[in-house]
């Protein structure tokens, strides 16, 4: 990506926000990013795209370029890790019931950002079942992310901006993975190997970074019922003037569009991780 296209889209994003400041009906209200847990949970979905997919599309030219696996087999090495990624999405919806948004998105942030550092042992001659268990807490970080992240953007959204606050989530998500592509492209475009150990810790340092938004402005609660105008809780957590929570009737467990499925149930052993 050169740097003429970077100063297009910097000129791009200014001009989006310049109108939609401007205009009497926004298409995204800004006013939406004055609560500090939606402006840190939609900066956190960026990154996590960004390392993620990133590094999918980095790690798929190394198995082909590096490893010479036929596009087949390089497809077949990510099924493993893209199960995790569904299966921990249940998992993780789970226990934001028990636990609130907070503790497995922080355990989500650090073992996704631990499993990049890990792929860094992949070499000319790694075999591939190493390369699967390398792959394995980065689909369990992944899947463990997405649900409390949902859940905690959306619980600091008014009611009646929830449609809303799912597209500017689902977008910032997919603004991220596009850039990764981008960004992780350009690292590894001189030199496959090198670059793949550079876009390994610029992803795993850009997942911790997102580590200490979450501490600071993600609540550790469980999800409360909704309420009305400002609480305590509301000036400690930045949630916006008039701000509503949903009454839950599970927590997210996963999305797709932007749309988030719920659980009803969470079993009794989820209890000891929160507690």
């Amino acid at each position: 990506m050169r740097w003429r296209h970077w100063r297009i889209f910097a000129l791009a994003a200014s001009a989006f926000v310049a109108i939609e400041r401007r205009v009497p009906v926004a298409m995204v209200p800004l006013d939406i990013f004055r609560s500090r847990t939606v402006s840190s949970t939609t900066v956190t979905g960026l990154i996590l795209n960004f390392a993620f997919y990133g590094e999918v599309f980095v790690l798929s030219l190394f198995f082909q370029q590096t490893l010479g696996r036929s596009p087949a087999v390089t497809g077949l090495m990510f099924v493993p890790m893209t199960a995790l990624v569904a299966g921990v999405n249940l998992l993780a919806g789970r226990l934001v019931q028990r636990c609130g948004p907070r503790l497995p998105l922080l355990i989500g942030q650090l073992v996704l950002a631990g499993g990049l550092l890990g792929l860094l042992a992949v070499g000319h001659n790694s075999p591939t079942v190493l390369i699967e268990v390398l792959l394995v807490p980065v689909g369990i970080g992944a899947g463990l992310t997405i649900p409390p992240l949902t859940t905690a953007f959306m619980d600091d959204i008014r009611a009646e901006q929830a449609g809303l606050g799912a597209g500017v989530l689902n977008s910032s998500r997919q603004l991220g993975s596009a850039l990764g592509v981008a960004v992780f492209g350009a690292v590894v475009s001189t030199n496959l190997t090198s670059g793949l150990r550079v876009s390994l810790l610029l992803g795993a340092s850009t997942v911790l970074a997102t580590a200490s938004l979450t501490v600071r402005y993600v609540r550790s609660g469980p999800t409360s019922p909704i309420r009305n105008g400002l609480s305590d809780a509301d000036e400690h957590t930045g949630q916006s003037p008039g701000a509503k929570t949903l009454e839950p009737t599970g927590a997210a467990c996963g999305d797709h569009n932007g749309l988030a499925l719920t659980l009803e149930a969470a079993p009794v052993w989820s209890r000891s991780i929160c507690s």
